[in-house]
């Protein structure tokens, strides 16, 4: 760097008395270093560059060119008496003699020389000034403290996150491009200009087959850089069927556009045909027909119903929302929770998102059939009660005082059928129990009975299965410690045991329902073997049934001794006795629903 300021021309001594020698030439130059970010930008991005420097003195008034030039880099030891490498800029014609006012700062246009620093990847720009070195009229002086200062504008990014997002879709160009549903799609891309400034979307939008212009050249309004920008194409331009593309980039205030990102799409706003339905090998349900029972599953097959673009299907069973989703060629297994009418709901979803008509399959589930019921009407004299199912196991009375007047004929005398009676329970030793198992106790099965207690002690088991030496269930009343009734003052509950051994653990659900002696319940009790649970109903009879109170249970077993009324087992031996009255038992094989427990709270059910 020169100090203050110095010449740039022909110094002759007959002119100016300081020329030293006598007679000289003189260039001046400037280095400007730290250019790196210029360097890394494309030389199209620059739009312009001045080098401002101040003239103190020229020989004269009168206004001489004086040029700027890129020069070769240099430094403290580079010589000064060549030109080499020199290369014009830009010239101006000026004087700078302070007499005539013209000391001032001038501008001379260096956009040639950024433009070079960008396309080198370079980061120092070297500058000089030249006059004509013939006559020393052209004589100037410059100060030291030149500048140079560049503009650029870069070119937007290109498009971010291009989508159609009304519907969502992915961008796809090529192989596996999108289907559509709409006819107005909305298309988007998230624009941004790495200068910041504000940025159009320009679209184009093209038949594919043919390249056909159906959009061309839609530009946004100006938006913030980093802005999403849409555009919904306007109805009666697209066709179903036709595959298009279209590609979006950005565009700066300046008219600088970015690269274009393309993309395709297929209309298709046709909706597949309606599903066909039908039930799978071996599944229990048929449309129209009631069979299978609650906790029983079904399985279905599901056919396009003739469409060739059916992507997936929708389903549901007993819910119009269809919440389940099924592949081609799947066959779904579906478990009815409750007994009567049941709809599964089906539609084909194409792989534009069409959805057909709703197919309805309309079936019934049928109660859970009665593997096992007594009545115990036989008579005063009769130590048997006989099972109503046919050939199903009869139950031996321990004795034949134990007959009393049933639940109807003591509450409803007029409506009980002849004989109607039922077994009265004092002691341990007072029971009925049948000669081989009657409960799969590790399937699914229900259990109920009607139930009057004499009084509120202990444990005291109206039907039982047992084991060696546990039972596999008690259904009837607990109190006392550890009972696990919601309240320390007794509660119907059913007892599944986990183990046959001499200490099982025990899972207990209990009703909340206030128990009193001498008052008729129905109780029954379930094991869903699917949902690994164990349930309890309790009901008035004739009533409507308390809401199910279940708890989960994963340790089913099979319990292979007789089936009890009047007690159960602890230990091996007998247990848990009964003080009162049972009438009308009955075992199920399935999970019995609200509405199959209503039927025999009111005692209409019968084999």
């Amino acid at each position: 760097m020169f100090p203050s300021d110095d010449g740039v021309g022909l110094c002759k001594s007959d002119a100016y008395m300081t020329c030293s020698p006598s007679q000289f030439a003189s260039r001046l130059r400037w280095r400007f270093s730290g250019l790196d970010q210029i360097g890394a930008l494309d030389a199209a991005d620059i739009t312009g560059a001045t080098f401002s420097v101040y003239g103190t003195h020229s020989y004269n008034c009168t206004e001489r060119p004086v040029t700027l030039y890129m020069t070769p880099d240099f430094d403290a030891s580079s010589g000064w008496d060549s030109t080499f490498g020199w290369s014009g800029l830009s010239s101006q014609s000026v004087s700078h003699k302070a007499s005539c006012g013209n000391q001032r700062w001038i501008g001379f246009d260096a956009t040639a020389g950024a433009s070079a620093v960008a396309s080198g990847n370079g980061g120092v720009l070297a500058l000089g000034l030249g006059v004509d070195e013939s006559s020393n009229v052209n004589w100037k002086r410059y100060r030291y403290d030149a500048s140079l200062s560049i503009t650029f504008n870069r070119a937007p990014n290109g498009p971010a996150n291009v989508r159609l997002s009304a519907p969502a879709t992915p961008c796809v160009m090529g192989g596996g491009r999108p289907y559509v549903n709409s006819l107005t799609p909305t298309l988007a891309a998230d624009v941004s200009d790495p200068d910041g400034g504000n940025v159009s979307g320009v679209l184009q939008l093209y038949r594919t087959a043919d390249a056909a212009p159906i959009w061309p050249w839609v530009v946004s309004a100006a938006q913030a850089s980093g802005s999403t920008w849409r555009a919904t194409v306007p109805g009666g331009m697209l066709v179903d069927g036709t595959g298009y593309s279209w590609g979006i980039h950005a565009q700066d205030g300046a008219g600088r556009a970015g690269p274009s990102t393309w993309c395709e799409f297929v209309v298709d706003v046709s909706p597949p045909n309606v599903p066909g339905v039908s039930p799978g090998a071996g599944s229990p349900y048929q449309e129209g027909v009631r069979s299978g029972g609650a906790g029983v599953p079904g399985s279905f097959t599901f056919t396009n119903g003739g469409s060739a673009d059916v992507d997936h299907y929708q389903y549901g069973l007993n819910d119009s929302a269809m919440p389940e989703t099924a592949k081609l060629g799947s066959t779904v297994t579906v478990t009815p929770k409750k007994a009567g009418p049941q709809v599964l709901y089906v539609t084909s979803v194409d792989r534009a998102g069409n959805v057909s008509h709703r197919r309805d399959f309309a079936f019934s589930v049928d109660v859970p059939p009665t593997s096992a019921m007594w009545l115990f009407d036989e008579g005063a004299a009769s130590t048997t009660a006989v099972n109503t199912v046919s050939d199903g196991p009869s139950l031996t009375v321990s004795s034949a005082s134990l007959r009393v007047p049933g639940m109807m004929a003591e509450l409803d005398p007029g409506s009980a059928v002849a004989g109607d009676g039922a077994l009265r329970f004092a002691s341990l030793a007072d029971h009925a129990e049948s000669s081989a198992p009657v409960v799969s106790t590790d399937r699914s099965y229900s259990v109920g009975a009607f139930v009057k207690l004499d009084d509120l002690s202990g444990v005291q088991a109206a039907v039982s299965q047992n084991g060696v030496s546990a039972p596999g269930f008690e259904l009837g009343y607990r109190s006392g410690a550890g009972s696990g009734c919601p309240t320390a003052n007794g509660c119907w509950a059913f007892t599944a045991y986990g183990a046959d051994s001499a200490s099982p653990t025990k899972t207990v659900v209990a009703s909340s329902r206030t128990v009193a002696a001498g008052e008729w319940v129905y109780l029954m009790a379930d094991y869903d073997a699917q949902g690994h649970t164990v349930g309890l109903f309790v009901c008035d009879p004739g009533g409507e049934p308390d809401p199910v109170v279940t708890a989960p249970f994963t340790a089913s077993w099979y319990a292979t001794s007789g089936l009890a009324v009047g007690r159960g087992e602890a230990s091996g031996v007998a247990a848990n006795g009964l003080h009162g009255t049972v009438d009308d038992v009955a075992v199920l094989t399935g999970v019995a629903d609200q509405a199959t427990v209503r039927l025999y709270c009111t005692g209409s059910a019968r084999p």
